[in-house]
């Protein structure tokens, strides 16, 4: 029978041009960015100390009050923890709990 670990490319297995140890390491993995998504801009609106409102949360993304809905669902599915409170003129806004919020 053949030997078939002469076949191998260099740098495989065992046999190889013996270049292992030359090779560079790695490069690390990027920074996380902000995030310039609408999702995004909801997350930092949120975070803000403010809170916001369901109206300012549709002029930032250009979406519909049942897109922005849907978008804060999906956030507290994926673990984020976001309240809703009222300010002095009644206005509901929603902002995020420090604790347990997932970026």
């Amino acid at each position: 029978m053949p030997d078939l670990s002469s076949r191998r490319p260099p740098g495989r297995g065992q046999s190889g041009g013996g270049n292992e140890d030359t090779a560079a390491p790695p490069a690390p993995p990027p920074a996380p960015q902000a995030s310039t998504s609408k999702v995004g801009r909801i997350r930092a609106i949120l975070a803000s100390p403010s809170g916001a409102s369901l109206p300012k949360l549709c002029e930032a993304t250009g979406w519909q009050s049942h897109s922005v809905r849907a978008a804060i669902t999906g956030l507290r599915k994926g673990g984020a923890r976001i309240e809703k409170a009222k300010d002095e003129s009644g206005t509901a806004l929603l902002h995020k709990s420090c604790e347990g919020f997932i970026l």
